[in-house]
């Protein structure tokens, strides 16, 4: 190969190196340009679900307090309801002994009792 040839040679391999880093580097941007706009795009949906997820933890929040606020009216129902059956204890000690006194009240009045049991 002459010098002339060696030199032309060299050129042309310099020409086609720079003419593959120029497509190297556009290709090189272009995937830097991709991965961004991909990396945008993720990010922008993962808000999306980010603010999903604080929407339904507001609502979650929501049910919760009014869960709590029911179960607070039931306690209070519940106390009430005791507080009832107490009184219908009470009540229901009070019949039995107005039971017991109108039967010794029967029986020393002479038999009456026996009418009593038969209405019953």
């Amino acid at each position: 190969m002459t010098e002339n040839q060696y030199s032309e040679l060299v050129r042309y391999l310099g020409v086609k190196f720079d003419e593959v880093r120029r497509h190297a580097d556009t290709l090189f941007e272009q995937s830097r340009a991709d991965l961004r706009l991909a990396v945008e795009r993720s990010d922008m949906r993962f808000e999306a679900v980010d603010r999903r997820f604080d929407a339904m933890d507001e609502r979650l929040d929501g049910m919760d307090r009014r869960l709590d606020a029911m179960d607070r009216r039931f306690d209070a129902m519940d106390q009430r309801f005791d507080a009832m059956d107490r009184r219908f204890d009470a009540m229901d000690l009070r019949f039995d002994s107005l039971e017991s006194e109108m039967r010794t009240g029967f029986t020393e009045h002479g038999g009456r009792i026996s009418a009593l049991e038969r209405r019953n």
